[in-house]
């Protein structure tokens, strides 16, 4: 049995993330991914009941596996394998699995039915079977579909903050009730005074993402997976393409662009996926302005939850970020 996270963690407001479900639109932008980056093949495996569709499950398959960089196979945890693989949940376009249910339908009996199937095919086809980035409340669901193939393993956590309905960031910060995450955020809203930065918000566009281009590929670099700055200005730009509310947050500080963050809107959630930054004298200050220029944004626009992804995670809990475990499958090679 998975357990579900603790939603009432110390320094978030009480959420329910187990209401969060986006799962049609990533479902959506796994199918947006593969068709810009043809190197998988994306189909949705659908599971009905007479004229009732009960839910859906993205499928990438890959012929060969290798077609992916090393340092792409490794962030996603199939460092270690070859061949053909099929991801059951797709899990690279926002590093979740990208599957749903209708409301009315049993969640669990959707899931493991479909992941089911989609394991019983991989044997067909002589595909290597994976999944990857499976929330918990489908944790259980999974194993039952991979039961006898692979064995679940948890990965790195996602960090994801919740926030109430109708706040704003003062609001929010005013009323944290652990007093060291509202000293960190009231740490953030001073560094920005000291600094004079200012922040914008901007539709992505291909001028947008040609001018943070720099800064993505350094951070990029940084985390071990470097890319040229022209890759890092096309992959933005590419994602007009993709479902969802596409915004950059600019940074300026005395009107000159000192970094730029980049999200995507999927229901009431928000998701911060790209960070561009260069060297600066107070760089890390400004790495911890993302934080406070996303939740701007997110009250602004009245998103519920705000996910900052994996790694870096210290200073995502200490500004009241709750880890959400994720899980991975890996079947045995074909």
């Amino acid at each position: 049995m998975i357990d579900s996270i603790d939603t009432a963690a110390p320094g978030t407001p009480p959420t329910d993330l187990g209401a969060w479900d986006v799962g049609r639109h990533l479902v959506e932008d796994e199918a947006a991914v593969a068709a810009i980056d043809a190197r998988g093949t994306f189909e949705e495996l659908v599971l009905r009941d007479g004229s009732r569709t009960l839910g859906g499950l993205a499928v990438v398959r890959f012929h060969r596996i290798e077609v992916l960089s090393k340092a792409s196979r490794d962030e996603l945890g199939m460092g270690g394998l070859t061949g053909p693989v099929t991801l059951i949940g797709g899990g690279q376009a926002q590093w979740q699995c990208a599957v749903w249910a209708a409301p009315a339908a049993s969640r669990a009996d959707v899931v493991r039915g479909l992941v089911t199937r989609a394991v019983e095919r991989c044997r067909y086809d002589g595909t290597t079977p994976v999944a990857i980035f499976v929330r918990p409340r489908d944790g259980d669901a999974f194993a039952a579909g991979f039961s006898g193939v692979a064995v679940g393993q948890p990965t790195e956590p996602c960090a994801i903050l919740g926030l109430p309905t109708g706040t704003t960031t003062s609001a929010f910060v005013a009323g944290l009730r652990d007093r060291k995450v509202r000293q960190n955020w009231n740490r953030d809203l001073r560094d920005r005074r000291d600094l004079g930065l200012e922040y914008s918000v901007l539709d992505l566009s291909p001028d947008v993402a040609k001018a943070a281009a720099a800064g993505v590929a350094h951070v990029r670099a940084g985390n071990g997976s470097p890319e040229h700055p022209r890759v890092s200005a096309w992959r933005l730009a590419e994602f007009r393409k993709r479902p969802g509310e596409h915004r950059a947050i600019r940074v300026s500080q005395d009107g000159v662009p000192v970094s730029h963050i980049f999200t995507t809107r999927l229901g009431d959630y928000l998701n911060v996926h790209t960070v561009g930054l260069g060297e600066h004298p107070h760089r890390r200050t400004l790495y911890h302005q993302t934080y406070l220029s996303s939740l701007d944004l997110a009250c602004a626009t009245g998103a519920r939850f705000v996910g900052f992804g994996q790694g870096h995670l210290m200073p995502k809990v200490a500004r009241g970020c709750v880890l959400e475990p994720r899980w991975q499958f890996i079947g045995r090679q074909a």
